[in-house]
């Protein structure tokens, strides 16, 4: 590069003063076109950005107040039914029968517990507790002992306002709950169950395969995590297995013997490229490695442009390099050694003695 730098300035000095002129005078043409092509093309990528995150914003923001209006709407409902008096009277007024429990749970219960699941399908089922039934009724009407039984309950804090969960599992539901009470005793709990998928379909429709997204209750607590799909594998787990123990070899027992780190599996390979014009003795060695074996958790890659040395085609230069800055990092991030086996320290200290 230096040799055809040399010779392009060389050709410049021979040239006539008019033609230098005019070198001189297209240069300076040139510089500003590409200097605001550049600009042009810095200010049109920042804008699309600036633009892709705004319309991500707004999605989002979308997403969460239709969120908030369908979670106003349940909560209006649950206060319905809270405040109905109706309601109210199947755990609060003995009756003289079962028939007459029968009766009310028919003709009152259901139609008020019932309703509200046919005209919001997120709804799956609103369950009213009390120690005053004493036999299950469908799913509408319960003891109180089954919801005791119920992963909600134990999470419920005192008073009557409506309290959000939701049930880990196979078949994650979001729980809207109410305490009713007489006094400081708790008559009755009323819960509406809600499908998950559905009361967040607004705000999971709006991940795509390379986006991910996340949502946090108010304790910072991760309650929905979606990660970016993996839309295509370069190659199997095999493969790389094998590649991961051939890398493990070149430190153990090959060129990558100097990038060893006492106490750790280290896997890499190295690299030596002689640079153009070929025959001029310089080049560029490279190493990148990993830590590790099993469970990688660092990459390190170095490379060395033309090492001051009469010698340049050693990557020696950049495995003692790595194997420092690794020595480094392990204890840094807290990275454990080795303890069931020597690791390729051992290789490192054979390859020391016989230099």
């Amino acid at each position: 590069m230096k040799k055809q730098i040399r010779k392009l300035i060389h050709r410049f000095e021979n040239l006539k003063f008019r033609k230098k002129l005019s070198v001189l005078m297209l240069i300076a043409g040139l510089v500003p076109v590409g200097f605001l092509a550049f600009s042009m093309q810095y200010g049109m990528m920042n804008q699309l950005r600036e633009k892709e995150q705004y319309n991500l914003e707004k999605m989002l923001e979308q997403s969460v107040s239709s969120i908030e209006n369908q979670s106003q709407i349940y909560k209006n409902l649950v206060d319905y039914l809270s405040y109905s008096q109706n309601l109210r009277n199947i755990f609060d007024v003995e009756t003289e029968s079962d028939y007459e429990k029968y009766l009310k749970y028919v003709k009152v219960a259901d139609p008020l517990l019932q309703m509200p699941t046919i005209y919001h399908k997120e709804i799956q089922s609103i369950t009213l507790y009390s120690d005053n039934i004493e036999v299950p009724h469908g799913d509408t009407l319960l003891p109180m002992s089954e919801a005791e039984n119920q992963q909600w309950y134990s999470r419920l804090n005192e008073g009557t306002l409506m309290q959000w969960s939701i049930t880990r599992g196979v078949n994650k539901s979001i729980i809207a709950s109410r305490k009713f009470y007489d006094n400081d005793t708790i008559k009755a709990v009323l819960e509406m169950r809600l499908d998950y998928e559905k009361v967040l379909e607004p705000f999971m429709s709006q991940l795509t395969d390379n986006t991910g997204g996340m949502i946090q209750d108010d304790n910072g607590n991760v309650t929905e995590n979606k990660d970016p799909v993996l839309v295509k594998k370069t190659i199997s787990k095999e493969t790389s297995d094998i590649i991961k123990d051939y890398m493990l070899g070149v430190v153990e027992e090959g060129t990558g013997a100097s990038a060893a780190v006492e106490g750790y599996a280290v896997g890499g390979k190295t690299g030596t490229a002689e640079k153009l014009p070929r025959g001029n003795g310089k080049y560029l060695v490279s190493f990148i490695g990993y830590a590790p074996q099993e469970n990688p958790q660092v990459m390190v890659y170095v490379v060395i442009d033309e090492p001051n040395s009469a010698v340049q085609a050693n990557s020696g230069y950049a495995t003692q390099l790595a194997s420092q800055i690794m020595t480094d990092i392990f204890p840094y991030l807290g990275i454990e050694k080795k303890t069931d086996s020597a690791s390729n320290t051992d290789t490192q200290t054979t390859q020391t003695a016989q230099q």
